[in-house]
């Protein structure tokens, strides 16, 4: 009675190592989660780190823009340019915008040239003028008045003619007694006998003297343009641009010159660069070396310090299990030579 008894106990103990040995191991853990592997782990944590380099790069964007807005500001620039620009009238904050362009300055300057050279050089005047040297240069003569010329451009013998005009055709002149032909007779001469050359010469001297009179306005308002225009742009808020080699408070050129605004506006943004970088790069430093980061100069990258060990750790496995490597050779070493 006591075995029946013995065996009647260990019946269940017994029937359950039959069914773990029967059934399949996944039977009895069908609601037990599976183990994560040890890649996704890796993973998860790779992105964590990252995901916490992005902020750590957003935090140092915003540090450098709070203290650029602080150390670069364009009042602070024009109150630099007051400094170093000696104008008139002087640099000034807020900024003072060019009332008109360039092209509208030096239109403005030349309508004042203008009429600054129709007062110093009257063309009436010059009319007038001219119209008295015609009359003395090319006065007509006629049968019986006194002429002396030359002939043949002075070449050759009996080129001098001197005497009264006896008779005149269309081809031949009588000097005294003498008869010249027309084609021997120099053209200002011919004038003096033949209508339609006195009037050709008479026009042809008109028009000389008008471009020596347009030559000598136009001189004047360019030369009065390359002193006065500089000044005029100065007067309209405008500046050397010193971009350019040619830069200078003397350069006519309007191509050289750019608004003060203008300059600001390129001073500030090249001083943002600068000052930024400088900001950028101290700031960087101090931000991740608080978070224990260090910089991987082969990766050129910031990461955890223990993730660099890693790294190198991992670079330097993968080194020694080249072939023909040593161990505790460094990669690029040679072995020893062959015995």
């Amino acid at each position: 009675m006591r075995l029946v008894n013995i065996r009647m106990k260990w019946l269940p103990t017994l029937l359950l190592l039959l069914l773990m040995i029967v059934l399949p191991s996944g039977a009895f853990a069908q609601d037990a989660p599976a183990p994560a592997a040890p890649e996704a782990a890796e993973a998860d944590f790779e992105d964590e780190w990252k995901q916490e380099r992005k902020e750590i790069l957003k935090e140092i964007e915003l540090e450098v823009k709070k203290q650029l807005d602080i150390l670069v500001t364009k009042e602070k620039i024009v109150k630099e340019q007051l400094v170093k620009w000696r104008l008139e009238p002087p640099w000034s904050w807020p900024i003072q915008k060019s009332p008109k362009t360039v092209t509208q300055v030096e239109a403005d300057l030349m309508k004042v040239l203008e009429a600054e050279a129709a007062k110093k050089f009257p063309i009436k005047q010059h009319q007038k003028r001219v119209a008295e040297e015609i009359e003395q240069k090319f006065k007509m003569s006629g049968i019986g008045d006194q002429v002396a010329f030359t002939v043949r451009g002075g070449r050759g013998t009996n080129t001098n003619v001197d005497g009264t005009v006896q008779a005149i055709t269309a081809e031949r002149i009588r000097i005294h007694r003498r008869w010249v032909h027309r084609d021997d007779i120099p053209e200002e001469y011919q004038a003096m006998f033949y209508e339609e050359v006195n009037a050709k010469l008479r026009k042809e001297y008109v028009e000389r003297e008008k471009r020596i009179y347009d030559a000598r306005v136009e001189n004047f308002k360019f030369e009065q343009r390359q002193d006065r225009l500089p000044g005029e742009l100065l007067k309209a808020f405008y500046v050397p641009d010193r971009r350019q080699k040619n830069a200078s408070l003397k350069n006519p050129n309007p191509e050289a010159w750019i608004s003060r605004e203008e300059t600001v506006n390129l001073l500030y943004a090249a001083m943002r660069k600068i000052v930024g970088d400088k900001l950028r790069k101290e700031i960087t430093e101090a931000k991740f070396k608080e978070a224990e980061y260090e910089y991987v100069t082969e990766l050129k990258e910031w990461m955890p310090i223990d993730v660099a060990e890693d790294w190198r750790a991992a670079q330097a496995a993968k080194a020694a299990q080249q072939p023909g490597m040593e161990p505790g050779m460094e990669p690029g070493m040679e072995g020893p030579p062959p015995m």
